[in-house]
């Protein structure tokens, strides 16, 4: 087999190894052995093929990490917390704070963040404290929920 299989090769099993991961530094590599493939396909010898592969690892490597440093900020728990910003249905009130809340089809304790709260308005999640729920208005108009829970519970 001529050195550009041996270099495919490695370089597809690199990819789909990279599909079980998400990483995207797998992906780098095997793209460093794709170019490192063409280059032996150009003929070129052994040590120019291994200096490709080498330049575009490093190279491909250098953008993918400048890349995710300028993404912004680190993940908070709020920006991964996928319940943020979703509306929830009122149980009962226990108090001018204090409530229960239907919530992936579960009650769960919740109270209310901020100073005041319409409660002729829809009540969104805007954080947590340990397993108890902290609950607001919408800020505003153009600010919707992102995803309103059902209201069909059952009722005993």
């Amino acid at each position: 087999m001529p050195d550009y299989g041996y270099w495919f090769i490695f370089a597809v099993l690199l990819i789909a190894l990279e599909m079980t991961s998400g990483t995207f530094y797998i992906l780098i590599v095997g793209m460093a052995a794709m170019g490192g493939g063409l280059a032996a396909l150009a003929g070129l010898g052994l040590e120019l093929q291994i200096a490709s592969a080498a330049v575009i690892g490093v190279i491909g490597t250098l953008l993918l990490h400048n890349y995710r440093a300028g993404k912004g900020h680190e993940l908070t728990p709020e920006d991964s917390d996928l319940d943020i910003g979703i509306q929830v249905d009122v149980d009962e009130w226990k108090s001018d704070r204090r409530l229960r809340v239907f919530h992936r089809g579960t009650q769960w304790d919740a109270e209310i963040s901020g100073a005041e709260v319409d409660v002729n308005r829809p009540l969104i999640i805007v954080g947590k404290k340990g397993s108890i729920l902290l609950l607001a208005n919408h800020t505003s108009a153009s600010q919707e929920p992102k995803n309103t829970e059902s209201t069909n519970k059952e009722t005993t």
